[in-house]
């Protein structure tokens, strides 16, 4: 193939904000040529590194694990695939096809997003909203116990509203008994005198 595309890789990672891996396949490439090539480049990357491709190109610096690591999680194309952690650091990654000029696939680009920031941010977001929800929640904890408070009050000065007007009415019907027993007493001396 030979174009060096390093500096187009550069210019791309500029546009995008995102790291680039350039990954050629093996069956396409000389190794002797590739090892002396990477020589000249002062690459890092190994032959042996990934099964089928090589690291071509890379504006990412990492350990050959890390990079294997890239490569494999940017082969799963699910959205819900978890960010990789490289240094304490969140990446997050996406493969795309390399075509040459006759159509045919002859690597795939990847590149690296740093999410760490927004992790963070979303993180704070959700502590935020927990914190709110739990402050929220204990001020509407604390009003529907000075109402259960005030309930409970009213509820017990009622009772004893009732129970004094009870005590009121139990007087009121004993007196009244008294009465009808005193006059019923008196009816019958009435009648006894009358005979």
């Amino acid at each position: 193939m030979g174009i060096d595309i390093h500096p187009l890789i550069e210019q791309i990672k500029e546009i995008s904000n995102s790291d680039i891996l350039v990954m050629l396949n093996k069956e396409l490439l000389n190794r002797e040529l590739w090892e002396h090539s990477r020589m000249e480049r002062s690459s890092s990357a190994a032959w042996d590194l990934i099964e089928n491709s090589v690291v071509s190109s890379s504006t990412f610096a990492a350990t050959d694990y890390d990079l294997r690591r890239i490569h494999d999680t940017s082969i799963i194309k699910t959205p819900s695939a978890e960010p990789i952690t490289i240094a304490d650091r969140l990446y997050r990654s996406g493969r795309f096809p390399i075509f040459d000029a006759s159509q045919q696939q002859i690597g795939h680009l990847i590149m690296i997003v740093d999410v760490t920031e927004r992790a963070e941010i979303f993180r704070t977001f959700i502590l935020r909203v927990i914190g709110f929800s739990l402050l929220l929640s204990l001020a509407l904890f604390i009003y529907a116990l000075r109402i259960l408070g005030r309930v409970s009050l009213q509820l017990k000065t009622s009772e004893q509203l009732l129970r004094q007007e009870g005590r009121r009415l139990a007087t009121s019907n004993d007196n009244l008994r008294k009465e009808i027993d005193d006059r019923k007493q008196a009816r019958n001396k009435l009648q006894e005198l009358n005979l």
